[in-house]
């Protein structure tokens, strides 16, 4: 009876193991995600993300440049010379629209998302490996940009105030 039970017990281990093997589970069957294409997508993500904080940075730059707008009319009204104002604003301005045209780029190189499915996960490295790149160079060059231009608005708003308004005078 004891060496019938061992042989018994010896076919359904056999049987199991030959089902398991017949049917293996999903996680087996799933390759191994590739190291690249999540640093890819994650990269994705982060252009993503970066899109979003500039399209913020831009709508705070503009309400900058509206209160300095009203600096400028409230200064007229009261008799200063703003002309070095105008010029900064009107340059502030200019270097803004040159940032908005590059963040354009930028969101329509991740919109399109060559290399990309809908839900960001890598179909194609080359193209996906381009558009990052791309993204990136018009994200970059948009951010110096707009530094460059708030940076320089200040100084001139700065310098303007300390020539009409001297501490202690």
């Amino acid at each position: 009876m004891k060496k019938m039970f061992s042989v018994l017990s010896i076919f359904v281990a056999a049987a199991v193991l030959m089902g398991s093997a017949a049917f293996p589970s999903t996680a087996l069957a799933m390759p191994a995600a590739d190291p690249l294409d999540d640093a890819l997508a994650k990269a994705y993500q982060a252009e993503q993300q970066w899109l979003a904080q500039q399209q913020e940075h831009i709508a705070k730059l503009e309400q900058a440049a509206v209160k300095v707008q009203e600096l400028i009319d409230k200064a007229v009204a009261e008799g200063y010379d703003v002309s070095a104002l105008q010029s900064a604003l009107a340059a502030f301005n200019s270097s803004m629209t040159s940032a908005k045209a590059e963040y354009q780029t930028a969101a329509d190189l991740l919109a399109a998302h060559n290399g990309f499915d809908d839900q960001g996960n890598v179909t194609d490295r080359q193209s996906a490996r381009q558009t990052l790149l791309n993204a990136r160079q018009s994200l970059r060059q948009a951010h110096l940009t707009m530094s460059q231009a708030a940076m320089d608005l200040r100084q001139a708003v700065s310098d303007w105030r300390q020539a009409n308004f001297p501490q202690g005078g």
